[in-house]
């Protein structure tokens, strides 16, 4: 009964607090719509009226700010206005400004290069002005820079920096700011305890201001925080904090941020139902607004939770839509670098644009000045004319102070000349950059095209490879059909096994044909850990036993027992069960394959001139096969490569499993190597490190 009477407590409560933050976040929205509507206001004023002076200047970068989030393009269009404006009227100030909410634009767009190019533009001038406000917010700028480029040691001392100045100057909105991204950093290095540190200390502050927002952005992050400590149930209650204030506030962006994040909980929960519940309602708001990021995210949870449930048509249906939207980010990527240099063009074009205009108000003072100056000359001529009788005497100091005048202007004239050249210097400059970029692009071009026809080639394998395999299942599933009635149990056992056997196979080329999709793509993700050898190499020997035994093939171990490997344990197995499957693979009948870990000194880190020995495993596995030729040697690690050495009991072959193993093991900070002669069979020798390298160095 008292637990009754206090969920009741907390439910009402709760719904309370509901309805003052809906209340309090109206009346905000409408304060901000009004001030943007305001803002719009002055610049259209001032455009009817042909007016260029300091509202219209704040006016586009207030404006620009306000929209960068939700309309990154118009925001562009405006600060590009403001900038040509700063420019003309020499304001430096307001240019520095223009220039940070450019890079804040350009980040958000994903242009990173361009966004740290006007933030560090606006930085330096912000410091040779002093303006000690815009270079605390220009350091939180390439914080948020650095870390989108996984520069987490320069984003995290940008911010550090930023905070300093923040506090003396006591600015709370940029302390809570900098706390939040602080923890956000520390997320992505997984440094979960001081993420969920800085995103307390975040929400304190916004709660202090009673900035809506921002606690439901700080209960967001403290619900991922807490979801990376284990710490579910509380993970849980942030996040649903969070949703009830996103909704109240109805941000789309945000609300979907909180269900995927209720998802992620639930399926670290295993609770695959409310997965499925929460990943759905997020996956609808991700469609709407086109967020493909996180539509990835979401359609694999979904497609994870109803293959755990057993839902295989839904699973198989949202796993396609999952490799679609995959397939598309990575078209996307290609895109984004193209736009990445048209913007970059777009962006030489203004600075030539301003240089010139700069250029060309220089000329006009210096005419301006010259027309002056043959004006003051022609009336202190007429001035002598007139009264030359009664000046005399002051003729020659006149004709002193007039040559000194003359002097001043040609010297000027030549300072203007020797501008001219130095901005016809920088033009030359900027020619050839455009070149070297032209030449970026025609590189890049012949990569595309390099990329395509090894995605061609691959395919081309995948069905050629996949198609007698599924041929031979189509043909015995056929005949089962057809004489089923004829056929014992035993026969159509022995079939069935036939089917199994072919579909065995057909996943082994799938799985090596994804493993070099992941290396290629740089989507390989390593799990390290520090393990014993002997237990794994053991488990691969015993899974090889019953093939091995069909061939009259002897496997002989010889495992040290206190050899470990750091590295990723699950690769590990790939690369010696690949090793091990190839030895008995292409080993006559009654022949032997020795597996032999043992503990040495690997010299393969540099440090400058010298060599440093790295404690590692060795792991050697010898047949009697055939052996190598020189010529196999040379292309023995390509990928598809087939050898002239077949296979001794018909078994298939990939060409693509020792590509695979050196890719895997150099991964893990590794070398594998072979030896062997023509007719005495081969020896493949695998190290990999004992303890984490930097440790060592």
């Amino acid at each position: 009964m008292m637990f009754f009477r206090n969920t009741l407590f907390d439910s009402a409560r709760r719904m309370v607090l509901v309805f003052v933050g809906m209340i309090f976040c109206t009346i905000i929205c409408t304060a901000h719509n009004r001030a943007l509507d305001s803002i719009t206001a002055v610049i259209a004023s001032a455009d009817a009226q042909g007016r260029r002076d300091s509202s219209v200047l704040n006016g586009l970068i207030d404006a620009a700010f306000e929209e960068h989030n939700n309309y990154p393009d118009h925001a562009l269009q405006l600060i590009m206005k403001a900038e040509k404006l700063a420019v003309e009227s020499k304001d430096s100030l307001k240019l520095a400004t223009a220039l940070n909410v450019t890079g804040l634009i350009y980040l958000n767009k994903g242009f990173y290069s361009i966004a740290l190019d006007n933030v560090l533009r606006a930085l330096a001038m912000r410091e040779r002005i002093g303006d000690t406000v815009g270079i605390a917010s220009s350091l939180n700028n390439l914080g948020l820079i650095y870390r989108n480029l996984g520069s987490y040691s320069q984003s995290l001392q940008c911010f550090q920096r930023a905070f300093i100045l923040h506090t003396r100057l006591a600015n709370k909105d940029g302390l809570a700011a900098i706390h939040t991204n602080l923890g956000v950093t520390y997320q992505a290095q997984q440094r979960f305890d001081s993420a969920l540190a800085g995103h307390q200390q975040a929400l304190a502050i916004y709660q202090q201001l009673g900035n809506t927002e921002g606690i439901g952005r700080a209960y967001t992050n403290i619900g991922e925080a807490l979801r990376g400590l284990g710490r579910y149930e509380q993970s849980l209650a942030s996040l649903f904090n969070a949703l009830t204030i996103h909704r109240t506030l109805n941000n789309s962006r945000s609300i979907m941020i909180a269900l995927l994040g209720i998802a992620k909980v639930y399926d670290a929960m295993h609770n695959t139902s409310d997965v499925v519940r929460y990943a759905h309602q997020a996956l609808v708001l991700a469609d709407s607004l086109k967020a493909r990021d996180e539509q990835r995210d979401i359609l694999l949870l979904l497609a994870e939770a109803y293959q755990t449930n057993g839902h295989l048509t839904n699973a198989l249906e949202f796993r396609r839509r999952y490799d679609t939207i995959k397939d598309s980010l990575y078209d996307s990527q290609n895109n984004i670098l193209m736009a990445e240099m048209q913007v970059r063009y777009e962006a030489e074009q203004k600075n030539k644009e301003i240089s010139l205009l700069q250029r060309d108000s220089e000329i006009q003072r210096l005419e301006l000045s010259r027309h002056v100056a043959v004006r003051n000359l022609l009336v202190a001529s007429v001035v002598l004319l007139v009264t030359l009788l009664a000046v005399f005497v002051n003729r020659f100091r006149l004709k002193q102070r007039t040559a000194r005048l003359l002097r001043g202007q040609n010297e000027e004239l030549h300072r203007a000349n020797a501008e001219i050249l130095r901005q016809q210097r920088i033009l030359e400059d900027q020619a050839a950059e455009i070149e070297v970029a032209n030449t970026e692009l025609h590189e890049t071009n012949i990569r595309l095209h390099e990329i395509d026809q090894e995605k061609n080639e691959f395919l081309g394998i995948a069905a050629h490879d996949l198609k007698n395999p599924l041929s031979s299942i189509m043909m015995v599933v056929s005949m089962v059909q057809r004489y089923r009635t004829h056929l014992s149990e035993e026969e159509v056992a022995e079939q069935l096994s036939k089917v199994e056997m072919t579909a065995r196979r057909m996943s082994e080329i799938i799985t090596n044909l994804l493993d070099v999709n992941a290396i290629e793509t740089g989507m390989l993700h390593l799990e390290w850990t520090s393990y014993a050898a002997a237990p794994v190499v053991e488990h691969i020997v015993d899974h090889h036993k019953l093939r091995a035994e069909s061939k009259q093939i002897t496997l002989i171990c010889e495992l040290d027992p206190e050899t470990r490997i750091y590295g990723d344990c699950n690769r590990t197995i790939a690369v010696i069960d690949n090793l091990v499957s190839n030895a008995i693979k292409y080993s006559p009948p009654g022949k032997r394959v020795w597996i032999e870990v043992k503990g040495q000194a690997m010299s393969a880190k540099k440090h400058g001139s010298n060599l440093k020995p790295v404690p590692c495993c060795s792991i050697l596995v010898k047949d009697e096969g055939p052996g190598l030729s020189a010529e196999d040697k040379e292309k023995l690690f390509g990928k598809f490569v087939r050898l002239t050495a077949q296979p001794t009991g018909g078994e298939h072959s990939t060409g693509l499993g020792l590509s695979i193993v050196k890719k895997l093991v150099e991964a893990m900070s590794g070398r594998v190597w072979c030896e062997s002669e023509l007719g005495k069979g081969a020896t493949f020798i695998v190290e990999l490190p004992s303890e984490e390298l930097h440790l060592r160095e």
